[in-house]
């Protein structure tokens, strides 16, 4: 089916928050440059926090959005953050744009977001109402608690109910709603009861299925250039030094097997250098342990090809249970199988059922550098192009945009049924 076959819809691409120029490249962009495709014409609006202005860093991501005139976007500092008056604020924005561009669908990215659309939707007449779909992302009531934004449970439990209550309104709006997970779209069956029509599509299933950086460059000068022996087993870690990322125990973990045998490294690819080699002097970590990369995606995804394995721990939690890391797509993008923590999202099931690495249900350090060991030996016995090969055909199946493609096309070309009054 082709886009031939439709009427071009427009719809709103609704984001909230600082997320916007994070998630506008690696996340969103690919699906908006579908948009002949699927049959549809993107306009993107953003509720942005203000102090965006004052950082320079993202000044330039948004100054880098500026100049891309392939997509029509909006932005507005006019009810981000968390006083009183922001969802109020935050509708008048949408309502103007609801005006300007008179969209066919709202596709809101997120509970704020899908909340603040469907209260401007309310507002219009029945008969000129567009569709809102809704796409969920997390647990964000449990990240609520856990991202250390608030000083005080009365501000977090304050938080929650707004969040809540927006979700909730979102979810009654909603013609359809896309989850990063199937645990997340039972909890917001069960949380919000959601009955209507849903989809699951991973994070990951934005990235490109074929990245230059990664496929021109052979691995014996990726690794000569980082400085990796033909002997290393070297394993990545590529993530912040967020408390979520398990980083002491990864580190730890992996010192461990370098104390007992040189050969085991480690690649570490961050945006935050100096915050990652605190880390390491605090826990007494090696200094030949590892080797500290800071770049785009494009070029962390080319230095992976210089590693043996992935790295993905998290802890098991109401956040992490429903997670689809984007970090495993771009692991199997470079074609590393991973060692990964059990329960995050469908992505440890998947490792587990297609053999694509090895699941560990541990976070202690001894335990942890164990089974790590296993994992090497398992991977050298059966072979580094084994699991490469793996981790393509599971590339092709999961990973690429094209696979989800059709699911996008006929939500946004599904005509009305009904909406909540």
């Amino acid at each position: 089916m082709t886009s031939l076959a439709f009427e071009k819809r427009r719809v709103l691409y609704l984001v909230y928050g600082d997320v916007f120029s994070n998630v506008f490249g690696s996340q969103l962009k690919p699906l908006w440059s579908q948009a002949e495709d699927l049959g549809v014409s993107y306009h993107v609006g953003a509720i942005l926090s203000p102090r965006i202005l004052f950082d320079s860093h993202m000044r330039r991501k948004l100054h880098c959005l500026e100049v891309d005139s392939s997509i029509p976007w909006s932005v507005s500092f006019l009810g981000a953050g968390f006083p009183s008056r922001w969802p109020w604020l935050g509708t008048m924005s949408i309502r103007r744009w609801l005006a300007d561009f008179k969209p066919d669908i709202v596709h809101a990215r997120g509970p704020v977001a899908g909340g603040l659309a469907a209260r401007a939707i309310q507002l219009l007449p029945s008969s000129s109402r567009p569709q809102l779909v809704l796409d969920v992302r997390g647990n964000t009531l449990a990240e609520l608690g856990a991202g250390g934004w608030f000083s005080s449970e009365r501000q977090i439990q304050k938080a929650r109910n707004m969040i809540e209550g927006l979700e909730g309104e979102a979810c009654r709006c909603s013609s359809h709603v896309f989850c990063v997970s199937t645990p997340l779209l039972e909890f917001i069956r069960e949380h919000y009861g959601y009955d209507g029509s849903a989809s699951v599509i991973p994070c990951w299933s934005s990235c490109q299925s074929k990245v230059p950086e990664v496929d021109s460059r052979s691995r014996e000068n990726v690794r000569l250039e980082l400085g990796f022996e033909d002997e290393d087993f070297v394993w990545c870690y590529a993530g912040s030094t967020a408390p979520w990322q398990s980083l002491p125990e990864i580190l730890q973990g992996i010192d461990r097997l370098h104390r007992e045998h040189s050969r085991h490294r480690l690649l570490c690819l961050t945006d935050t250098p100096e915050d990652l080699k605190r880390n390491i002097q605090t826990l007494g970590i090696s200094s030949t342990l590892c080797v500290i990369r800071s770049g785009s995606r494009e070029k962390a995804l080319g230095w992976m090809k210089g590693a043996d394995a992935g790295i993905l721990l998290r802890k098991v939690n109401d956040i992490n249970c429903v997670a689809s890391p984007m970090k495993l797509g771009d692991y199997f993008l470079a074609g590393l199988p991973v060692l990964m923590s059990d329960q995050i999202g469908d992505a440890s099931r998947w490792v587990r059922e297609e053999a694509l690495g090895w699941i560990t249900s541990t976070l202690e350090v001894e335990d942890l550098a164990a089974q790590a060991k296993r994992f090497q030996k398992m991977i050298e016995e059966r072979g580094r192009e084994t699991f490469q090969e793996r981790v393509r055909l599971f590339r092709l199946r999961k990973l690429s945009l094209d696979r989800y493609l059709d699911v996008y096309r006929n939500v946004y070309h599904r005509r009305k049924e009904h909406h909540a009054e």
